[in-house]
């Protein structure tokens, strides 16, 4: 539903021969809802999808979050309720698998994964994916970081209005990234223990699954946003 409801009104593609029109209420009430409903599905039957499956959906629904998915003017834009609840659906993805290093058992097929994958490739061939075979927590601060500071670079192939939206949506993901990893108020809909949420902070903040041990980079996300905001913060001194 999310995939034809943003086809079908412009969203999907990034064609620069077609433009985006608005979306009815209605429409911004189901996709509200369809982005909601997919963040329960997933997270709670997190194991009977593959990893790729998962990291292609969380893959997705971020670049629509952050506008990335279509050549949207400034006047028509996907309604911020839809681009912070893919926003949100995204962070919770990243915190589900921030545990895990490798791919897991899986009740799904290949056949119905490859399906899966290949409709959102049909639609969006150019979605930014993160490899998993690599560490995808750096890849993700890489990629953020080029995002915060798009507004303050020259690009004449992308207009100012469109680098400061991506930007400004760059923001609010970090925001509820953070947000997630800091509350532990949402056990039920991982469909996890407490201990779960206690591991994820632990590891989010220091970069270390041992309580022992201080900081390991690779894992750790706030050392990586504090970077990518001071980055962003010296980019604006640059600019003014």
């Amino acid at each position: 539903t999310i995939l034809e409801v943003l086809a079908l009104n412009g969203y999907l593609g990034g064609n620069a021969n077609s433009s985006p029109t608005h979306l009815t209420c209605e429409m911004e009430q189901l996709l509200f809802h369809c982005a909601t409903g997919l963040r329960h599905v997933v997270l709670f039957r997190w194991d009977s999808y593959q990893p790729s499956l998962r990291a292609c959906i969380r893959d997705f629904v971020l670049a629509v979050g952050l506008g990335l998915t279509c050549n949207a003017s400034d006047s028509v834009r996907l309604p911020r309720t839809v681009s912070m609840a893919c926003l949100s659906c995204a962070s919770s993805f990243w915190k589900r698998g921030w545990t895990e290093d490798g791919d897991s058992d899986s009740r799904v097929t290949n056949e119905q994964q490859s399906y899966l994958e290949s409709l959102i490739g049909n639609v969006q061939p150019d979605l930014q994916r993160f490899v998993s075979n690599q560490d995808e927590t750096q890849q993700l601060f890489a990629f953020v970081n080029t995002l915060l500071a798009r507004p303050f670079e020259q690009q004449p192939s992308i207009d100012l209005q469109s680098r400061q939206y991506t930007g400004s949506m760059t923001a609010s993901f970090l925001s509820l990234l953070i947000g997630e990893f800091s509350g532990g108020n949402s056990s039920a809909r991982y469909n996890l223990p407490i201990e779960f949420h206690r591991l994820c902070h632990h590891l989010f903040e220091s970069g270390s699954d041992d309580l022992s041990v201080s900081v390991n980079c690779n894992k750790s996300g706030l050392d990586s946003t504090l970077h990518a905001s001071m980055a962003a913060l010296l980019s604006l001194v640059g600019y003014v």
